[in-house]
């Protein structure tokens, strides 16, 4: 295992691309009866679908399900909590697709050791079902997460420690229909095309994620987590570059674990 590094320069992996996942952009969902003013080329997909079938009606092949890959390596065990989104043409809300949920998280520093176990199994598991342009098989998280921190008002002391207000709850989407919208969500813009996101569960923040678009400002992240980690000690995990933030030594350098 490489182990602890010195920060030098960090790159955390965008979001899916060519999802409604944009970090920074809220949308505006249109709620007229089977439209969802959300991505054109859903639309186009369709259509494509229904072309593609009727022009190869007398071409029709076959494929082994085998090789079919996954477009992601790694997602958690399950979804935040949901609830049925009943908004207006004008709410705003911050798509998120299901694949990118957690995919770059913020933990309980009590946890670290069984971060750094999963993903020593974790990253094996990459590479031996890597492929040219997807994944063979998928790694599922399997942990219970411990809330980030605790006490009354602790969504409002995170507001106050990243000095931002709050945004509009995450909405959980796959690519053909919307999960619904995270129950006691929030999202917290950073900075260009860095968002964070995350609910609480009673008095306690009990989840927070970063979501990247195309061209993010990383170093507002980084930022964000020297702030988190010398207040409450919380590490950041990206799973798909697979590294983790630890903290920030004396002299101010971010202290890096890689498998």
């Amino acid at each position: 295992m490489k182990g602890i590094e010195p920060y030098k320069a960090i790159n955390f992996t965008p979001s899916t691309p060519d999802t409604l996942t944009r970090a920074g952009y809220f949308c505006v969902i249109r709620l007229d009866k089977y439209f969802w003013k959300m991505n054109i080329k859903i639309i186009v997909s369709i259509l494509a679908v229904f072309i593609g079938q009727h022009l190869m009606a007398d071409n029709i092949q076959s494929i082994d399900p085998s090789e079919i890959l996954y477009t992601t390596p790694s997602i958690p065990n399950e979804l935040p909590p949901l609830s049925e989104f009943g908004g207006n043409k004008d709410t705003k809300i911050f798509p998120i697709h299901e694949d990118d949920w957690s995919q770059i998280e913020f933990i309980n520093h009590t946890q670290l050791n069984e971060m750094q176990n999963v993903m020593v199994e974790y990253s094996a598991f990459e590479e031996k079902n890597r492929r040219k342009v997807g994944w063979q098989n998928v790694y599922v998280r399997r942990f219970p997460h411990a809330p980030l921190f605790k006490g009354l008002n602790a969504k409002k002391k995170l507001f106050t420690i990243l000095s931002a207000p709050e945004g509009p709850p995450p909405i959980v989407h796959s690519f053909s229909e919307i999960n619904g919208l995270v129950t006691n969500g929030f999202t917290i813009v950073l900075g260009k095309d860095v968002t964070l996101y995350g609910y609480t569960k009673g008095m306690n923040l009990q989840a927070l994620g970063a979501s990247l678009g195309e061209n993010p400002d990383n170093q507002s992240l980084v930022a964000a987590f020297a702030l988190l980690n010398k207040k409450y000690g919380l590490v950041l995990v990206d799973w798909r570059s697979q590294f983790i933030l630890t903290g920030v030594d004396s002299a101010g350098q971010i202290q890096i674990w890689r498998p």
